[in-house]
């Protein structure tokens, strides 16, 4: 009952005022994962509600933004599904289990993917540099052409991080960050 009465609330108040705003990008939906909404609940609690929402939404030409800072591995098709349009600070491997080629095989170019580098990644005690470029290398040949891709970190950069990867960072954008990327 709780939850009817949330939906109706956001269905009548919370949606007419994020479609009038000027804002072209909504982020709504944080910290779905394969263990907190297994495919199940998600199905049952979450699908439904994003359906009716983004499909308004997309009527306003608005783009539905979810917090991707999870393991997605077993509801990345649910996200699609759901009508999610981004996934913001994507997590993946090894921080997570989830890959961003099964994101890509499932998903495609229909789903913007922000993220792609896992915080883990930049710092050296936790990875070495030649994991880090082995990573960075699989990175651009998954992402190419660079379609529906946002290069971020996923989900911030640590404390511990090194100066140096952030640099290394951006020479490989520099280098072969120019679309259409090269795989």
């Amino acid at each position: 009952r709780l939850l009817e009465i949330w939906t109706q609330k956001h269905r009548e108040e919370l949606w007419p005022v994020i479609a009038d705003s000027p804002a072209k990008l909504i982020q709504h939906g944080v910290q779905h994962s394969s263990l907190t909404t297994p495919p199940p609940m998600f199905k049952k609690y979450i699908t439904p509600y994003m359906q009716e929402m983004s499909e308004y939404l997309h009527k306003y030409d608005k783009v539905i933004a979810h917090h991707a800072d999870n393991d997605t591995t077993q509801i990345l098709g649910d996200l699609k599904e759901a009508g999610w349009d981004m996934q913001e600070c994507f997590a993946t491997e090894p921080l997570v289990t989830t890959t961003l080629k099964e994101a890509r095989k499932v998903w495609g170019n229909e789903m913007i993917i922000w993220g792609g580098i896992p915080s883990i990644l930049l710092v050296e005690d936790l990875v070495s540099d030649e994991e880090f470029e082995t990573y960075m290398d699989e990175l651009f040949a998954t992402i190419a052409p660079g379609d529906a891709f946002i290069l971020g970190v996923s989900d911030i950069i640590p404390g511990p991080a090194s100066l140096a990867r952030l640099v290394r960072v951006r020479e490989l954008v520099e280098e072969r960050g120019k679309y259409p990327i090269q795989a």
